[in-house]
């Protein structure tokens, strides 16, 4: 008996059916793919911000590949910026899961991919490469082994940044300082005429700490009023470096790109209207160095 073949309706008809099913399936891959994608570009833009920041921590100052920089130089050197981090905190560089390269702003401290469409105006990835501008740390030195808080004594309080300035009129203002378990501050915990001492000659509002810019030494004076376990308030005084918070967190007015020319100005406005990052109210608790 002669086999019949399918008749040119019945191949239309599963064609047809074949390309509904994969009208309905193609979506769900594309949406996969692209979840997919923006997981690798998370995982790259984390391994990128812990590499700068492990750089700022060992070198006691903000990666800045940028600075003293204008026009294409600037350009390629936020472009770049991977090159200074590989050997010592990077293995090699890395471009993102749609072949672009990944960028680094300096002013608003995150490294950032352009996404699927690539436009630094729209939609990104980012990553912010640094923490908030607060105490972290505060150790007492007992230069009088007397167990108290008092003159004589030494008080070293780190930050999460380098330091930008601070009210050198009285050290007291610039901190909130509160006994466990109470809500009432201490009114002169460093003492009469504390002062954040003075090393190499530094400027006013800009001492440079031994440990490195992010640390401030407080001499301790008479009638101070302060126990080993308060807890320690930077007020906004404290200001760090950074000029992040003129520019925002998202690419929406950085003016990072306009017709594929760098906008340098907009990361180191000269016309004063710089607002470095003021320290949060985070605290932290004084404990005798180790």
């Amino acid at each position: 008996m002669q086999k019949q073949g399918f008749t040119l309706i019945e191949l239309l008809v599963v064609i047809t059916i074949l390309a509904i099913l994969a009208g309905v399936a193609v979506p769900y891959v594309q949406n996969y793919l692209d979840d997919a994608r923006i997981s690798t570009a998370k995982s790259d833009l984390n391994e990128l911000r812990n590499a700068i920041m492990r750089f700022e921590t060992d070198n006691s100052e903000f990666f800045n590949p940028g600075f003293g920089k204008t026009g294409d130089e600037y350009k390629k050197a936020l472009e770049s910026f991977q090159q200074r981090l590989v050997g010592g905190y990077l293995i090699k560089p890395m471009t993102d899961p749609w072949g672009r390269i990944y960028y680094y702003s300096h002013a608003a401290a995150m490294v950032f991919s352009g996404a699927d469409d690539g436009d630094l105006g729209t939609n990104i990835i980012s990553r912010d490469v640094r923490p908030l501008m607060a105490p972290t740390r505060a150790w007492w030195t007992d230069n009088n082994n007397n167990s108290m808080v008092d003159t004589g004594d030494i008080i070293d309080i780190k930050f999460a940044r380098p330091i930008g300035g601070y009210d050198t009129s009285d050290i007291n203002n610039n901190f909130v300082v509160t006994p466990t378990g109470k809500t009432t501050p201490r009114t002169n915990p460093f003492g009469d005429g504390a002062v954040i001492e003075d090393f190499s000659g530094q400027s006013a509002g800009n001492k440079k700490h031994p440990r490195g810019n992010n640390w401030v030494r407080i001499k301790v004076c008479p009638n101070a009023d302060m126990e080993v376990g308060d807890n320690i308030v930077a007020s906004s005084t404290f200001y760090d470096t950074s000029e992040a918070s003129i520019i925002g967190k998202y690419p929406a007015g950085m003016g990072l790109y306009e017709d594929d020319k760098i906008q340098p100005e907009n990361y180191f406005p000269d016309n004063g209207t710089i607002i470095p990052n003021k320290s949060s109210d985070t605290s932290v608790k004084l404990k005798a160095a180790q």
